[in-house]
């Protein structure tokens, strides 16, 4: 790049940038094509010159997917780029290594020493190397507070679908009489067209009542919209969803893949911190009700 700037090479004066190169590469036309319409895959031959054979036209743009692929990692941890450090206060992250070749641990990326006014200090002077295991255990202990039993699902679910059922009636009601105002709000936009079209109206007078009354039916609309998404039963299968994770969250977590693992302590916990040996997390809603349900005493006849 630096060759090509020396040589003359400055766009509007400026340093060549890598993205315009990127975007000539893979511009076709230099190769006296061009795709009609655009994205149909459909090639039409142009009528110019071309500068370079297809062929080479193809092997550069190959050349430039394989060099931006991204490279994939030798080892894959369970909570690589999930937690924080909670002692240092630049909030730095947790990064895992392997040492003697088995033993995988966890440290902050401010443990390596530096020299500041003569004296070595640690970036992150409270930071330690934390075995993995130690981490999973505690993230485990974390699932298996959420873990509720077949009879208090099956309560949780019973009773929702006893309020739902209750509230559906009223919520049907209630989109009853928004459609009903819809279409009585299409029937007067309707007419209030034929009576400009007859001169009965005057064309300010329809433009103005036009445009409050497709201002309404927007109103109504998202009105209709939402009272769908708030449905009392829409929520009903999430809940399930739910339940059936929270009944066997635990085992599924300790005899599930990385990515498994990653996917169930997203779901679960934010805001990860490890703080000397000690994993804090924050609960999610609705597994911190469960969690709070599932420690207290008699809370399934409450």
């Amino acid at each position: 790049m630096d060759i090509v700037t020396d040589e003359g090479c400055r766009p509007h004066g400026r340093r060549l940038q890598r993205t315009i190169v990127d975007r000539v590469i893979r511009n076709p036309i230099y190769s006296g094509r061009f795709e009609w319409p655009k994205g149909s895959g459909h090639w039409v031959q142009a009528v110019h010159e071309s500068i370079v054979p297809w062929d080479l036209h193809q092997a550069a743009v190959d050349g430039l997917d394989r060099k931006h692929r991204r490279r994939q990692r030798k080892h894959s941890f369970t909570f690589a780029g999930m937690i924080r450090c909670g002692l240092c206060p630049e909030d730095r992250a947790i990064v895992f290594e392997i040492q003697k070749g088995r033993f995988i641990y966890g440290h902050c990326t401010g443990t390596r020493s530096s020299v500041i006014a003569g004296v070595r200090v640690r970036a992150c002077p409270g930071a330690e190397f934390v075995p993995l295991a130690t981490i999973e255990e505690q993230v485990a202990a974390v699932l298996e507070r959420v873990h509720i039993s077949e009879e208090m699902a099956t309560f949780i679910m019973n009773e929702m679908a006893k309020d739902a059922s209750a509230a559906q009636g009223a919520a049907e009601t209630q989109r009853a009489v928004l459609q009903g105002q819809l279409s009585k709000l299409d029937h007067r936009m309707a007419q209030a067209y034929n009576d400009k079209l007859d001169g009965k109206i005057e064309e300010g007078f329809w433009s103005d009542q036009q445009k409050r009354m497709s201002a309404e039916k927007v109103r109504l609309q998202e009105a209709v919209r939402q009272q769908a998404d708030e449905s009392p039963s829409a929520f009903l299968p999430n809940v399930r969803k739910v339940l059936e994770l929270a009944k066997d969250i635990a085992p599924l977590y300790k005899l599930g893949t990385v990515e498994q693992k990653r996917l169930i302590v997203n779901c679960v916990c934010s805001n990860l911190r490890l703080t000397g040996k000690n994993v804090e997390y924050q609960m999610k809603t609705p597994f911190a009700e469960l969690a709070e349900g599932h420690l207290s005493s008699n809370w399934l006849r409450a």
